[in-house]
């Protein structure tokens, strides 16, 4: 018998010893591989060896910068996502300076680099909210929708409120959050539509990042994402199935009702947004943001993943959220889902846009707000 529980103890423990090498190197090896897709200098290394990438990014920022800025800012706003906590709205993007981009600890974005003032001069303070696309994620500081406002607008002051993963929900929030701190502008603008179809699709009104919060108060503890490579990959791949089983795999009466909810949300925020802006005497603009999945030629996207194309279900919901808010009732929202139209090379990944695409949002928000305010002084 104890020879017996002695081959028993040494077979256990040389499966558990064999096991737990295996996970080790399993997690080394879905480290590295994170490393050198995610890493900056693996991000080079891997561009520079697929063929034709450095000239697909040429084209989509349209020679505005060379093959070096390109990956430097790539490279740059990969190191600066990296979320800190913020009371009301969850997370902010945290104080960066890097070459490109630099993020006040405030948290907003500047729109001309180190150094940059913060007087007012003569023109408004515009307070501009939205989405990585209003932070202007894979552009220069000064190429950014806000920062183009302000050279539109002489003498105004316009603070990039824009933030990943942003939307309606959040950016209401925030907005009270700064009013009541006494930060009031004369201006609000709020970009919206790509995040709120994105967070709303499932019909639950909560940030990104939410689930995260919830396991830690139900556990008592962090087991997410990166404790370790192995749970790394695991919640990877559990967000795409969850994705796949749940708005996105919806039938046509299932999209229909989703793009409703979303849109009832949104309508919602715009509704208790403007009843605080009118309490501090802000004037407030909403625009509802082009995307890759309405209204845009594939043909002229780079990028473009399964999600883009009619038949995926994620394209389906995009496309009657953005059908419905061209000819619905959108209380006041402008909508500019179709600009884009005729537009080649305008995003620089799956849905970010380049310069002039930021350029071309900019100058419609600087149309409809100058339309409301005829004396203001516009380039």
């Amino acid at each position: 018998m104890p020879e017996l529980l002695k081959k028993i103890y040494k077979s256990a423990s040389y499966l558990l010893l064999n096991s737990l090498i295996i996970f080790i190197l399993l997690n080394c090896v879905i480290y590295c591989w994170y490393k050198a897709v995610y890493s900056p200098l693996g991000r080079q290394t891997r561009a520079a060896l697929q063929k034709g990438e450095a000239e697909k990014y040429k084209r989509a920022y349209e020679g505005a910068y060379s093959v070096e800025e390109i990956y430097a800012v790539i490279d740059e706003q990969r190191q600066a996502l990296k979320l800190e906590y913020q009371p009301w709205v969850l997370f902010r993007e945290p104080g960066f300076e890097g070459r490109y981009t630099h993020v006040a600890r405030e948290g907003y974005r500047l729109n001309s680099g180190p150094g940059e003032t913060q007087a007012r001069g003569k023109g408004p303070v515009i307070f501009a909210f939205g989405g990585s696309t209003m932070f202007g994620y894979g552009v220069k500081d000064g190429d950014t929708i806000a920062a183009y406002i302000e050279k539109a607008i002489p003498g105004s002051r316009v603070y990039n409120f824009g933030r990943a993963f942003y939307y309606s929900s959040q950016e209401m929030q925030l907005f009270l959050s700064l009013v009541k701190e006494g930060k009031i502008p004369d201006i609000a603008v709020f970009l919206d539509g790509l995040n709120d179809t994105r967070v709303l699709a499932d019909g639950v009104d909560e940030p990104y990042l939410s689930s995260t919060l919830r396991n830690i108060f139900k556990t008592g503890f962090y087991l997410g994402k990166n404790v370790m490579p192995v749970l790394t990959a695991l919640y990877d791949i559990r967000e795409a199935r969850a994705e796949q089983k749940g708005a996105f795999g919806l039938d046509d009466a299932g999209i229909k009702k989703r793009a409703a909810a979303v849109l009832a949300i949104y309508r919602s925020n715009e509704a208790i947004i403007r009843q605080i802006a009118a309490y501090y005497h802000v004037k407030t603009y909403f625009f509802w943001q082009p995307v890759p999945h309405y209204s845009y030629d594939l043909s002229n996207h780079q990028f473009k993943k399964k999600e883009h194309y009619p038949g995926d279900s994620v394209y389906r919901l995009y496309n009657e959220v953005y059908r419905s808010a061209a000819t619905g009732p959108m209380d006041g929202t402008v909508f500019l889902g179709n600009i884009f139209k005729d537009k080649k090379d305008v995003y620089i990944d799956r849905h970010h846009y380049n310069p002039s695409g930021c350029r071309m949002i900019a100058e419609e928000i600087v149309r409809v707000v100058k339309q409301d305010n005829p004396d203001l002084n516009v380039n």
